[in-house]
């Protein structure tokens, strides 16, 4: 596929809008030119009596509706982020989950991979951690949701998605270990997958 092709099927998904005024201008042009040029200049006449005030606020909207879109991401950008990490077994019976992690602290989106792959091998043993067998390209992970709770308020949740290989040692693929707050030894569990 032709990446001009591609980059313009991606426009049609995301920027329609943007696309239909684009058109409806380049008719707008075509049409003028083809009467002479006479409907920009009866633009031009009415534009002094009444449209410059009303691309006047326009413009002033336009700049509080970026204001408040900057302002959102800001204020999404500063919650505390919480992630939840899946370990899920697949094999002949199928998959289940075998090992979760319910909203870990979690510092920056960068540390997803990584700290979601630490605290595996911390509910494996949580003395002695090993290193988890699992396939690379089966790691999914989701974007941000924002979530609330009481104890902590409004957060990001992620989650990612382990698919393991093999069955870590002292692990029953029958039960799944569950590690939630404070997240030291005594706090994992056995739960219902």
């Amino acid at each position: 596929m032709n990446k001009w092709l591609a980059c313009f099927q991606y426009a049609l998904r995301h920027r329609i809008t943007s696309l239909i005024l684009l058109l409806l201008i380049g008719i707008l042009l075509i049409c003028d030119w083809q009467s002479g040029w006479q409907f920009l200049d009866s633009v031009k006449t009415r534009w002094d009596a009444d449209i410059s005030q009303l691309v006047t606020f326009a413009t002033f909207f336009v700049a509080i509706a970026v204001w408040v879109a900057e302002l959102t991401q800001e204020w999404r950008n500063q919650l505390p982020k919480r992630l939840t990490v899946n370990f899920v077994y697949q094999d002949n019976d199928g998959s289940r989950t075998v090992m979760t992690c319910e909203q870990a602290h979690l510092s920056d989106i960068a540390d997803i991979r990584a700290l979601g792959q630490q605290i595996g091998m911390q509910l494996v043993n949580p003395d002695d951690p090993k290193q988890l067998s699992f396939r690379a390209p089966y790691v999914t992970q989701n974007e941000g949701n924002i979530e609330h709770s009481l104890s902590i308020g409004f957060f990001r949740h992620f989650t990612v998605e382990f698919t393991l290989t093999k069955l870590p040692e002292g692990l029953d693929a029958t039960e799944c270990r569950c590690w939630v707050a404070p997240f030291d030894k005594q706090s994992i569990s056995i739960c219902q997958p």
